[in-house]
């Protein structure tokens, strides 16, 4: 899996994520305190206790997914990917 991030505002930023090699996935990304994310598309996520860890899995929409996260003051922080797995 590939992250970008195409769009960065000031209190926020879309991360766009590819999965290469796999029509189903699950992708495991973690978000920096106090970070939180927004919205996410073409995915089905859920959270961690902590609400810093993400996973994502396919719904269908193929193999690029998105979210928005809320700086919340941290602005020099990006998601990291913790995992991606097929399936």
């Amino acid at each position: 899996a590939t992250a970008t991030t195409p769009n960065v505002w000031g209190d926020r930023y879309n991360t766009s994520v590819t999965v290469s090699g796999a029509s189903t996935w699950t992708v495991v990304v973690a978000i920096t305190a106090p970070q939180r994310v927004s919205t996410v598309w073409n995915g089905t996520a859920t959270w961690d206790s902590s609400g810093t860890v993400m996973t994502m899995r396919s719904n269908g929409s193929g193999n690029t997914f998105g979210f928005t996260t809320m700086t919340n003051g941290n602005s020099s922080a990006r998601p990291q990917i913790r995992s991606c797995t097929a399936g």
